[in-house]
């Protein structure tokens, strides 16, 4: 029955995979390892693994160039403990070694010291208990936390349990749908187990957990989660072509596989001394996931005058600059043909002694080296500048120089093929960042000669994203405001601009990103300034202009009255019909009022039942207006005293007589 897996990585890019089910298992170039592996960069028996008692164990078999288990390098004949997910690096072979079951499903009960995060909220009738992650672990390991949900109802429901926010692939949840009875919990296994990739970058990543109710989604809980995530190491190394041409050139690939930058150093190995190294990258920093290539060339230290074609090996070693130091190395021929076969040692034996003088004379002339050159003088016109900013190189040669070459970081930019005494280049640095080594080599046939200069780039302060939620804001009405940014290089930022509208307070500065909550009431148009600093003074203004626009509402039915106050007891200003827009700035303090905006900007209340309102606001979220005119008071009614009877009579009339 297996017991784990072991994964091999070659540096040309092939990988074997090896089922582990006999123990022990040893490891090693010679046929009789049961892993045997073709390379000539580890021993004939390098390492060996052990399964005992459910543990497994590894050992450094006394191997030239040793064993690492993420980094660290194995004494000899120690055994160390594997518990899946380790980077073992043997030679310039990376192999990873993973438990048969690396994610269980259910945890083993241990006593360890946890931190519980207990979660709840007022009308969700269920509470959450989240245990872990408690510790950090590499890419390829794995660790779970326990999730205790508890229904604190009195029937029984069905949960869905997500996770969001962590990379997708790093996350599995044993049990994303249960059902829990009334007044019981239950417990789901939450496992993390991040990619084992260059790009996997330590640090702490944060995501959320979330639990709903299935019958009611809307009543759910979140909880936050976080993995911390350790670098893990490794490195490959291969040659393009082990036996070379006879004019030495060579190229050497070399790949951080890790996710933590690798300074490495290269050297050239030659057991006889007979050869010469030129190496014109000897050190170099690789950024994670980085794969480079290394010119050189190896030649005969003096090239041999008579004999048959021979082979000399050498070695490329590289060795990492970091805490483990581990070496690894490459093994490569170079084949020489000397000036003459050994034949015409004897024919030239015959020869008169005046032709042997002639013959050793031209052959001293043909062997006299050229002096090499020299650099006087090698100049950068900056020694920090942002990335995409041009840098002014300059150079002037002491003697001849056939040709000159300019290096970034073993990449070449710039060539000079001509014989010149000085030379000049502009270098591009859109795409450099960070360390930069830059070397000039000059070259003539008698040997080279090479300056170094260190340049250092960095990031200019760019926003990558600065998100409003709304995207547009409504006048008179208060509304909250969701503002987040991110720009990156910076150490700090500022946001202004908020005065005037919103009285919620601001930081004097934030972080590179930054996520917060306004409430406001803008009247008019508004604009938010975003600052940011880096670390080398340098500092970015944006402006960020958020649309506002009038709230609105529709007059229902014809004839509707608006009037001076909001009361029908105050004077008629205007009668509207069904359909007309009209802009309301404000609400009374009952709420059963709208004042809306006439042309020639006259204002007028009218009863909010009166309006079908835009979708764009809340009516109940208009500014309210408290100096409203008064209602007026209504004038008391004169009634007049009912008239007398004798107010009534007829007036007396006169008798009338008769004339005598």
């Amino acid at each position: 029955m297996a017991y784990g897996r072991l994964d091999v990585f070659f540096p040309d890019g092939m990988f074997k995979t090896f089922l582990l089910t006999t123990s022990p298992v040893s490891i090693g170039r010679s046929t009789g390892n049961t892993i045997a592996l073709e390379t000539e960069t580890i021993s004939r028996y390098h390492v060996s693994l052990t399964h005992e008692n459910g543990q497994v164990t590894i050992t450094d078999l006394e191997s030239a160039n040793g064993t690492f288990v993420e980094g660290e390098r194995l004494k000899t004949a120690v055994p160390r403990p594997l518990y899946g997910g380790e980077e073992i690096q043997i030679g310039d072979l990376q192999l990873i070694f993973h438990n048969l079951d690396d994610n269980p499903t259910r945890p083993v009960p241990v006593t360890v010291e946890t931190q519980v995060r207990h979660y709840e909220r007022e009308g969700v009738d269920f509470k959450l208990d989240l245990d872990g992650p408690a510790q950090a672990i590499p890419p390829g390991a794995h660790i779970s936390a326990i999730l205790t949900i508890s229904n604190i109802s009195a029937s029984a429901e069905r949960y869905t349990v997500e996770i969001e926010g962590m990379p997708k692939g790093w996350t599995r949840i044993d049990r994303p749908e249960l059902e829990i009875a009334g007044g019981s919990e239950a417990t789901v296994i939450l496992s993390f187990k991040p990619i084992r990739r260059y790009d996997s970058a330590p640090g702490e990543y944060t995501g959320k957990v979330t639990v709903r109710s299935k019958s009611r989604p809307e009543m759910a809980l979140t909880c936050p989660v976080r993995l911390r995530v350790l670098a893990f190491s490794g490195f490959g190394i291969a040659l393009a072509k082990r036996n070379l041409e006879r004019d030495g050139q060579f190229r050497l690939y070399v790949q951080n596989q890790g996710s933590d930058p690798l300074p490495i150093a290269i050297a050239g190995r030659d057991l006889s001394s007979r050869l010469r190294f030129h190496l014109p990258m000897s050190a170099m920093t690789l950024a994670p996931g980085q794969r480079a290539s290394i010119d050189g060339q190896v030649r005969p230290r003096q090239r041999a005058l008579f004999g048959d074609l021979r082979t000399h090996p050498f070695d490329l070693i590289v060795r990492s600059c970091d805490h483990a130091g581990f070496l690894v190395s490459v093994r490569g021929y170079l084949p020489e043909k000397p000036m003459l076969p050994t034949w015409a040692g004897f024919a030239l034996g015959g020869i008169g002694l005046s032709l042997l003088a002639l013959l050793v004379l031209i052959v001293l002339i043909l062997l006299r080296p050229e002096a090499p050159p020299t650099i006087t003088a090698f100049n950068v016109g900056a020694a920090r500048v942002a990335q995409g900013t041009p840098v002014a190189l300059d150079w002037v040669f002491g003697s001849g120089a056939n040709a000159a070459n300019v290096y970034a970081n073993g990449t070449l930019v710039y060539a000079q093929p001509t014989p010149a005494q000085a030379g000049r280049f502009s270098l591009d640095t859109a795409s450099l960042s960070g360390d930069v080594e830059l070397r000039l080599i000059a070259q003539n046939p008698g040997g080279t000669a090479e300056a170094v200069r260190p340049l250092s780039i960095y990031a200019p302060l760019t926003v990558e994203r600065f998100e409003i939620t709304p995207a547009r804001l409504t006048r008179f009405v208060a509304q909250s405001i969701q503002i987040s940014w991110s720009v990156s290089g910076a150490v700090t930022t500022q946001l202004r601009g908020t005065d005037g509208w919103s009285s919620s307070p601001l930081q004097q500065s934030y972080g590179a990103s930054a996520s917060i909550e306004l409430v406001g009431i803008p009247t008019t148009a508004v604009e938010l300034l975003l600052s940011a600093q880096s670390a080398e003074g340098e500092t970015l203004t944006q402006t960020f202009a958020i649309p506002v626009i009038d709230p609105e509402c529709v007059v229902r039915e014809n004839g509707t009255r608006l009037y001076v106050g909001p009361n029908p007891a105050h004077q008629v200003v205007s009668s509207a019909a069904a359909g007309t827009s009209m802009v309301v700035t404000a609400q009374d303090v009952t709420g059963t009022w709208l004042r809306a905006r006439l042309s020639g900007g006259v204002m007028a209340w009218g009863e909010r039942a009166a309006f079908d309102c835009a979708d764009t606001f809340n009516p109940a979220d208009l500014v309210k207006e408290l100096n409203v005119p008064p209602t007026p008071t209504p004038l008391p009614t004169i009634t007049p005293p009912p008239p007398s009877i004798e107010s009534l009579s007829a007036p007396a009339l006169p008798t009338p007589t008769t004339a005598g």
